[in-house]
């Protein structure tokens, strides 16, 4: 875009000579309202130097094809200015304009004609009013359907006024005409239209028309998006109850009610009967029913004239009273939710713990035992349940046919547990056997197997020579004994082989035979010796140690005093001399190669 411009005309160059015209324009003012900017224009010669002239015959300038009808004939010097003047220029319907100009001049002679041209874009002159929802210039295009909304127009003129159309489907309607900066329009007026247009959906977009005018003149037309959102709370689904029941007969015996719930067993229908059946709103369709109870779902499919339901086989919930919801799912999304309470009662298998022994872990006498707890189903703090039977059968273990389920005996029940008078059965000691307890309360049983296995005889010689109780080896030993082992490393351990009871022996000590003939060890028990011995001067062999000395002859000196006799004897006295010491007086190792085990004796 320019707000000024120039060109020049072809140049007449001749030796030192260069003479030609230049045109300038800019713009004066510029009218929004009536869509024209005015120019304003000269045409000035242009010299090599400023004592340097030319003569001009002629001159002609035209201003966006317009000719300025100007006449000026002279010597031109370098900034004469030949012509000026000023034009409007109407813009086009957008605003927009490009205009060019053109100038010429006949210079030296009449018939030699330069000339020049130019053509420039003009700042575009705003005219259709830009329309926004709300806040302008923020552009934000949300609202409620039913909301009052407020449509600002950006207008460039306050000559300006506008129509605003709002278009919705196939319509566009008028809602205010003759607006200046700002109308409003009351989207609840066409609610149920807009609704209309989205019975699957939760939002409507289209956009809003504004028509822009100067006087009676149409200047243009601009459009915004707008989003119209739909209301939950004014179009979800109408929905207010559904029913629900315990469609099992084992435990609505039980129970008496079948409103109430036993977890894990009762099987829980949720239904909803035409009567109650949920209504759509505002065009919409209603898609789905969905039950949740407990972290469990289901859809339930919508029926219009019949009952529809869903069922919760043996639902486990948490006791107590648990929610259980069902919300009505209409065709954009939105649902209705309808909760009520069920009263949830505990429940779980009978446990069983039971044990069959052999007398003397032997004979074929075999006690079976029996006992364990149960859910007592309290309703209403009274117990509803309790075992009805407790009975077992046995096979050996090789056989495939077990023998007739039969009672174990007399139950007795109380607070939850139960349990049965002992039963004793006669089974064969040279095999093992399988049992099993079966244990029925109101709802069903469970079972539990044991094995009986072969008796094992008090004690038995191995052919190891060994005697053997339960299949342990029991090794004879008496009090006094002692014994070594690499892996008995504690007295218990050594108890459970040889019985008795066992004490650490010689710990760190070397046993030697009892010598009677010998003192030091004429009885057992005693001790003596040493890891590590120092040698005293006694112990220590004989040996002599050599001396390096100067012996000085001379007579009267320190070391010896010799004298002659007549007898030609020497006699001399001799002073005692000592040799340096060595050695570090340190105890040394007195053991024999040695490898160590655990060693204990038997105390009593």
């Amino acid at each position: 875009m320019a707000t000024s411009g120039s060109f020049q005309t072809n140049h007449r160059v001749s030796g030192s000579y260069n003479t030609y015209a230049t045109f300038n324009w800019w713009v004066n003012s510029r009218n929004v309202t009536e869509n024209y900017t005015d120019i304003g224009w000269d045409l000035v010669g242009g010299t090599a130097s400023s004592n340097q002239y030319i003569h001009v015959y002629s001159i002609s300038v035209t201003v966006n094809g317009v000719n300025q009808n100007v006449n000026w004939s002279g010597n031109m010097y370098n900034g004469t200015v030949m012509a000026s003047g000023t034009a409007r220029i109407y813009h086009n319907a957008d605003g927009s304009k490009n205009f060019s100009a053109s100038a010429g001049l006949s210079m030296y002679s009449s018939s030699s004609w330069y000339s020049g041209s130019g053509s420039w874009n003009l700042d575009t002159i705003p005219r259709a009013s830009q329309p926004s929802i709300n806040t302008w210039p923020n552009n934000s295009p949300d609202f409620n359907i039913g909301d009052t909304i407020t449509i600002h127009m950006n207008r460039a003129s306050n000559s300006f006024t506008h129509k605003v159309y709002f278009n919705y489907g196939t319509t566009s309607r008028l809602i205010a005409e003759n607006v200046t900066n700002s109308c409003t329009f009351d989207t609840s007026t066409i609610s149920d239209a807009f609704y209309a247009l989205i019975p699957n959906a939760k939002a409507y977009s289209n956009t809003i028309k504004v028509v822009t005018y100067n006087g009676s003149t149409n200047i243009g037309e601009k459009t915004c998006a707008y989003n119209a959102k739909a209301v939950e709370a004014d179009v979800r689904p109408q929905f207010s109850d559904f029913s629900f029941q315990d469609t099992n007969s084992a435990t609505t015996a039980i129970t008496g009610n079948n409103q109430c719930i036993i977890s894990g067993k009762s099987n829980l229908k949720v239904f909803v009967p035409a009567t109650n059946k949920a209504t759509p709103v505002m065009h919409a369709t209603i898609a789905n029913y969905l039950a949740s109870i407990a972290g469990k779902s289901a859809t339930i499919a919508y029926q219009s004239s019949a009952e529809t339901s869903t069922t919760f086989d043996g639902i486990v919930a948490p006791a107590g009273a648990q929610t259980l919801s069902v919300s009505a799912v209409d065709s954009r999304g939105y649902s209705k939710v309808v909760s009520k309470n069920v009263n949830v009662i505990p429940y779980s298998a009978p446990t069983i713990n039971a044990n069959a022994t052999r007398a003397n872990n032997f004979e074929n006498t075999t006690t079976l035992k029996v006992s364990g707890d149960y859910s007592q189903i309290l309703v209403g703090d009274v117990a509803k349940n309790t075992i009805n039977a407790v009975t077992f059968r046995y096979k050996k273990t090789s056989a495939t046919n077990w023998s007739t389920p039969t009672s174990v005996g007399t139950i007795t029940t109380k607070d939850g547990k139960f349990s049965v008078a002992d039963r004793v059965l006669d089974l064969d000691n040279s095999t093992s056997w399988d049992i099993e307890i079966t244990v029925t309360d109101k709802l069903g049983n469970v079972s539990a197997s044991l094995i009986v296995s072969t008796g094992i005889p008090i004690f038995r010689i191995g052919v190891d020579g060994y005697v053997y109780n339960q299949e342990q080896p029991i090794m004879v030993s008496h009090v006094g004994q002692v014994i070594m082992s690499t892996t008995l490393d504690t007295a218990d351990k050594v108890a459970k082989v040889y019985g008795g009871k066992w004490e650490a022996w010689g710990a760190g000590r070397v046993p030697v035979g009892v010598n009677v003939s010998d003192s030091d060890f004429s009885t057992p028990g005693k001790t003596g010796g040493a890891k590590t011995v120092t040698l005293t001067e006694n112990q220590i062999p004989k040996h002599t140690h050599n001396v390096n000395a100067v012996i000085d002859l001379r007579e009267n000196t320190t070391d010896f005093t010799l004298k002659y006799s007549s007898q030609q004897n020497w006699s001399a006295n001799v002073r005692t001399l000592t040799s340096t010491s060595t050695g570090g007086g340190q105890s040394h190792q007195n053991m024999p190669p040695y490898q160590t085990l655990y060693i204990w004796e038997r105390v009593s």
